[in-house]
């Protein structure tokens, strides 16, 4: 956690990322000629194999979120948790989070992806 708390402290992080909390999570911030984009994303299914990481100590709510993600991907969702971990899966676990990257598209370019 100590180095992402140092990236926070960095110059305009923070304010990056709570930009992003608040034009994610409030309508009026939004650009509304995005909209019909927005929409046409929000009604298409995931088309291609996907890989989803996520950690079992993320914040409340957000794993049964996860699991139960299934239905919007039509090609393939592989679901990873990580025990242990939480919202910085990638940087509290970088090894694991690459190898099973790693082998999630060595199976995809074989066709074994499912």
């Amino acid at each position: 956690m100590e180095r992402v708390k140092r990236t926070f402290r960095e110059p305009g992080v923070l304010t990056a990322a709570l930009a992003y909390y608040r034009h994610s999570f409030n309508p009026a911030n939004r650009d509304p000629a995005l909209q019909p984009l927005q929409d046409r994303a929000n009604a298409s299914p995931i088309a291609v194999p996907t890989l989803a990481i996520h950690g079992d100590r993320d914040r409340p709510g957000r794993l049964p979120a996860f699991e139960g993600m299934d239905d919007l991907f039509v090609n393939g969702l592989e679901k990873v948790v990580i025990p242990g971990t939480g919202h910085f899966v990638h940087v509290e676990r970088p090894s694991e989070v690459n190898r099973r990257v790693v082998e999630f598209f060595r199976s995809s370019r074989s066709g074994d992806a499912s």
